[in-house]
């Protein structure tokens, strides 16, 4: 039994003992509160003290055996692969709904186009502070980490060190070519710029967005204050919301039970999936099967919801119960994450990585706040969802959504939620087969010109929809809105 419970399930364990702890600082700190800090990423950041002071461990007879940060990052990966695959569940649902208005499709044009060269910016300023930093102080420090920015601003810490360990597996493989050999200390420095964003997310984003507020930038003028158990991550002892709704009889099966099925199933056909991959590629992106298990468990979880829809059994899946064990895992993630950052490695890149992170979040917000204000309408809640998205998560913008719009009335939300399915296709090569293959087939030259490109296709398709006058929709709305409230005005 003591051979079964380490070190994976021992090192849950103390995730679990953390969780309290955070969610009392949350419940306690008013400066928690004002930032909307989640209890997991305080949690998190515990945990990541903890460890690098080899508090988190284990008695064993020995003495006291500090867990392994390696342990902390493969479960990381593993329930990252799980989130994508309930995401994947959650996203196969039929659509009954007809068309979308013109207003939000034009914010999912804008949502996509902007997010898509918000990947130019970082990949350029990434670029620039490592290759400036080993310039003038000849430190020779790991250029591959200006990347690990790139994927921890925009998909998170679990993301930014599935892809880093790819390189690391691929550095380690003395069976195909290297352009160069990849430092393992991108396996600290992803996980470290995922924290940061979150943190940018946080910080930068809540004054913003109280700032739209102040100037009456947002469209629901009569936002309200939020309520005392949002701010405290609390719900009042006699809150009635549900987390979902029955789909099993009890007496035969739980639908908890039934939901956890359906990902157990992903997982399978995602591994034989992957497994297969690895069989057929050539050796030199072999690594693209098991390495990007994470993509391919998206479409099969997408897969199996579509013919769960086909048999005409979609009633058996309820979408809030899917969300819930999504936040469940997005939670767990953020903490494992953060546990797995070694302290000692981060040390020497302290300098780029500070700079990178203050430049990056002031670069993505020119890049962002600037077109926003040719929108008008909803310019604001377009702004805040992207920037937390490409610093944070998606999940950072709804917080912030929280703020400007506490009513829940806005569809910038579902925008953001179509946005992120059109950009899979421009995205796809970058993260298909110009990352995952940096060190092998993929120089830092090369991501830089990739870089320039998206940067440059963004740029020019948002002024040339701003030369043919497509966003200003938004604007004639708001004007529409204006007249007709003065005509009531003088009507009484």
């Amino acid at each position: 039994m003591e051979q079964l419970l380490s070190p994976y399930l021992t090192a849950l364990f103390w995730v679990g003992l953390l969780i309290p702890i955070g969610i009392v600082l949350r419940s306690k700190i008013p400066f928690f509160q004002k930032y909307l800090v989640p209890s997991s990423l305080i949690t998190g950041f515990i945990g990541m003290i903890l460890m690098n002071l080899q508090i988190v461990g284990v008695p064993t007879a020995d003495g006291w055996a500090p867990i392994d940060f390696k342990t902390y990052a493969m479960l990381t990966s593993l329930i990252f692969i799980a989130n994508f695959m309930m995401i994947g569940l959650a996203s196969g649902k039929s659509n009954g709904e007809g068309g979308k208005t013109k207003e939000m499709t034009r914010g999912v044009v804008w949502l996509s186009i902007t997010f898509y060269g918000g990947y130019g910016v970082l990949i350029l300023t990434g670029l620039a502070v490592i290759w400036g930093y080993n310039y003038l102080t000849g430190a020779g420090l790991e250029n591959a980490t200006a990347v690990n920015m790139v994927h921890g601003f925009t998909g998170g810490p679990a993301q930014a060190l599935t892809i880093a360990q790819m390189w690391v597996n691929n550095a380690a493989n003395a069976d195909i070519n290297h352009l160069w050999i990849v430092s393992s200390d991108v396996l600290v420095m992803a996980v470290s710029y995922g924290a940061a964003g979150f943190l940018i997310a946080a910080f930068v984003g809540v004054p913003l967005a109280n700032y739209g507020l102040r100037k009456g930038l947002s469209a629901d003028a009569t936002s309200i204050k939020l309520d005392d158990a949002f701010l405290r991550g609390i719900m009042p002892g006699d809150a009635k919301e549900s987390l979902g709704r029955h789909t099993m009889h009890p007496a035969s099966l739980d639908t908890i039970t039934f939901h956890l099925a359906m990902l157990c199933i992903a997982f399978f056909f995602t591994w034989c999936f992957c497994y297969a991959l690895k069989m057929v590629l050539p050796k030199d992106i072999a690594v693209l099967g098991f390495g990007l298990m994470f993509m391919w468990g998206l479409f099969c979880g997408l897969v199996l919801r579509k013919i769960i829809n086909v048999i005409k059994k979609d009633y058996l899946i309820d979408d809030d119960l899917v969300h819930r064990i999504n936040g469940t895992l997005v939670d767990f993630m953020m903490i494992t994450a953060l546990m797995a950052v070694k302290w000692a490695v981060l040390g020497k890149y302290i300098v780029p990585f500070t700079v990178t992170v203050v430049l990056a979040s002031f670069l993505l917000f020119l890049w962002f706040w600037i077109p926003s204000r040719w929108l008008g309408r909803n310019g604001l809640e377009r702004f805040l969802v992207n920037y937390a998205a490409c610093t944070g998560t998606l999940a950072s913008s709804l917080l912030l959504m929280r703020i400007v719009d506490p009513k829940g009335e806005s569809l910038v939300p579902a925008e953001a939620g179509f946005s992120q399915f059109m950009l899979i296709l421009p995205v796809a090569p970058m993260a298909l087969f110009i990352f995952p293959a940096i060190g092998v087939k993929t120089s830092m030259t090369t991501v830089l010109y990739t870089g320039v490109v998206v940067l440059a296709v963004s740029t020019i398709l948002m002024l040339w929809l701003k030369a043919t006058g497509y966003w200003k929709g938004g604007q004639e709305k708001d004007a529409e809105g204006c007249e007709l409230s003065a005509s009531a005005q003088q009507g009484q």
